[in-house]
């Protein structure tokens, strides 16, 4: 904190040491001031593409496309991606990899 004596050419500190004035500012040169403009992440889009594979031949399909939050996609691929896997391939009667099937081991 600085304290002003009744000379305002001189300041001293609350220590009570000597300190100078600031010296004033040209302020002809100075640039006007330049918004700060951010780059926040609104969501990421996720649009997965399966194959369906019966042994014989191999079938693209894409699923729905997901808006994710920034607050979710941390954890997306480890939560709501595999619980949105395992419905589709309930959905479509498919065994995902590494699972057993009763009639076809893996």
């Amino acid at each position: 904190m600085i304290r002003m004596e009744q000379d305002l050419r001189t300041m001293t500190t609350c220590s009570g040491h000597r300190a100078l004035p600031a010296p004033a500012q040209d302020t002809r040169h100075i640039p006007p001031e330049v918004p700060v403009t951010r780059l926040r992440l609104l969501k990421v889009m996720v649009q997965p593409v399966f194959v369906l594979d019966d042994g014989e031949q191999l079938t693209e399909m894409s699923a729905q496309p997901v808006a994710v939050p920034p607050a979710d996609w941390p954890t997306f691929a480890t939560t709501k991606f595999l619980e949105g896997v395992h419905a589709l391939a309930d959905q479509v009667g498919a065994q995902l990899p590494g699972e057993m099937s009763p009639t076809h081991p893996s």
